[in-house]
């Protein structure tokens, strides 16, 4: 076959229904990669090391448990952040026509341990055409530095690729993408306190949503029956300009805060993501002797018993639904996610 540039690959993410859950879903939105997707199948050998009178120390492997890993990194695009949102929180309230023209779309943390699964879908020019169902994440990082887009790296697990008629298709108007002016930072006492009007400057923001997996495998199949979410973390990795004490203080005296990201193109469409308290776990400041000094602050982001809340994200677009899931070609029609 001939050789391939990894930009000739093309993918493609769809939520599964809840009632269909690890059955291909046709892709709702068709991403742009910055890398090669990074999703490969991998298997659980097991070594027949059994004595058969001789001293070579095996004499065969077999296959076992079967399953596919890896990750795909991208811009921050306005509408399809949405789909990896609501995997990693789980749930998804939307207001139509607010603003007028606009919906936006509120997510919480799911109490459990089923967030809503995807599928990639690949058209891969050396495979064909696959998919990889019942995909979960296990990180999502959003990394907003100077001069650079912001991209997202997405670390994913999901079942072996399967064959599966896809057919991208980017559309003609492309999606809202975001560069680092449009990111900003915002810290205060509480989250009711925070306000737009008061940005903390910053020179690089990082944030990483933690939501460790495990592969629920069962007798009598290879494959994974469940991929299951398990805990929720998130940590904030940030450096601005060292001009005075204060987040020294907080990370001495263990201070919370509430804290807030925003990124936002325009008056209106915007990725907003709140955290009710946040805590220093490191603070450092860089030891320059001839350039204007910067301090890094690693944040963990905590429940906030008062608020009975960690964090929400708040996404503001034209895009009408986040959670109605659509079956593959191999399912009766399902409702789609209408991409406005």
């Amino acid at each position: 076959m001939a050789k391939r540039l990894g930009r000739e690959y093309s993918v493609g993410v769809g939520i599964e229904g809840s009632a269909v859950r690890g059955i291909p879903a046709d892709p709702q939105f068709w991403i742009p990669l910055s890398e090669a997707p990074g999703i490969e199948n991998r298997v659980t050998l097991i070594e027949d090391k059994q004595g058969y009178g001789v001293i070579e120390d095996s004499v065969d492997v077999q296959d076992a448990n079967k399953w596919a890993d890896g990750s795909i990194t991208g811009r921050v695009r306005i509408k399809s952040i949405g789909l990896f949102l609501l995997n990693i929180f789980g749930t998804c309230n939307t207001t139509p026509n607010s603003p007028v023209g606009y919906n936006t779309h509120v997510f919480t943390v799911q109490q459990g341990n089923q967030h809503p699964s995807f599928t990639i879908g690949i058209a891969d020019p050396q495979a064909g055409d696959i998919g990889h169902p019942l995909g979960m994440i296990e990180k999502l990082e959003i990394k907003a530095e100077l001069e650079e887009p912001i991209v997202f790296t997405a670390d994913l697990v999901a079942k072996q690729s399967e064959s599966f008629a896809v057919t991208p298709a980017f559309p003609t108007t492309p999606e809202l993408i975001f560069t680092a002016k449009d990111m900003k930072a915002y810290f205060a006492a509480t989250a009711a306190a925070l306000s737009d009007d008061s940005p903390t400057n910053v020179k690089s923001a990082t944030i990483r949503f933690l939501t460790p997996l495990e592969k629920d495998f069962i007798l009598g199949s290879e494959d994974p029956n469940d991929i299951n979410n398990t805990i929720f973390g998130i940590e904030i990795e940030i450096t601005k300009s060292y001009i005075d004490t204060t987040f020294k203080g907080y990370f001495l005296g263990a201070t919370g805060r509430a804290m807030r990201l925003r990124i936002a193109s325009g008056a209106t469409e915007k990725l907003q993501i709140t955290l009710n308290q946040v805590k220093l776990m490191d603070w450092s400041k860089t030891p320059d002797l001839d350039g204007l000094m910067t301090e890094t602050l690693l944040f963990r982001a905590h429940f906030k018993l008062a608020d009975s809340k960690m964090a929400q994200a708040t996404l503001i677009n034209t895009q009408t639904s986040y959670v109605e899931g659509i079956g593959g070609s191999q399912l009766s029609a399902r409702a789609k996610i209408a991409a406005a």
